[in-house]
């Protein structure tokens, strides 16, 4: 039985097994990265958007100047949140260096965020609010409830 096949013929069912055992294991395995190769994906670790449908020309114009709106804003207040937390860090060295009692931290941070009324409702005020919430705690081990933070927002 052995005589019958030559050694070509042994090598080539060989190779062509193994192929389609890789190829598997690979669908199998990369099944999501093999599509994202085929369909053209940039690389980039950010999901893309849908598209929005518009329904006419002036829609897309409107999604379009929103949009750019939001990335103009995003950029003003992106560095007023870095001012806000730069002073927060001091106002909280000071407190420490000083001993200064919770509620008098308190009302130094709610006169510090009355300065920046512009963050207030935004995404910068959640950072802001967890990284006073992660200082207190780590200064005076109290946990600072999120509505004491938002009435500190509003004065």
């Amino acid at each position: 039985m052995f005589t019958s096949i030559s050694w070509k013929t042994y090598l080539t069912a060989i190779i062509v097994l193994a192929v389609i055992y890789y190829l598997i294991i690979a669908i199998l395995y990369y099944r999501k990265d093999i599509q994202k190769r085929v369909s053209g994906y940039s690389g980039s670790k950010l999901r893309k958007q849908p598209p929005a449908v518009a329904t006419s020309e002036e829609d897309t114009n409107v999604t379009a100047s929103a949009s750019q709106e939001k990335r103009n804003k995003d950029d003003v207040l992106l560095p007023a949140t870095y001012e806000l937390k730069r002073e927060l860090k001091e106002l909280f060295e000071k407190s420490a260096a000083n001993n200064y009692p919770v509620s008098e931290l308190l009302r130094s941070i709610q006169l510090l965020l009355r300065s920046y009324p512009h963050l207030q409702d935004t995404a910068f005020q959640y950072a802001i609010n967890n990284f006073i919430k992660s200082e207190i705690k780590e200064l005076f081990d109290i946990p600072i409830p999120d509505a004491d933070l938002a009435k500190a927002w509003v004065g």
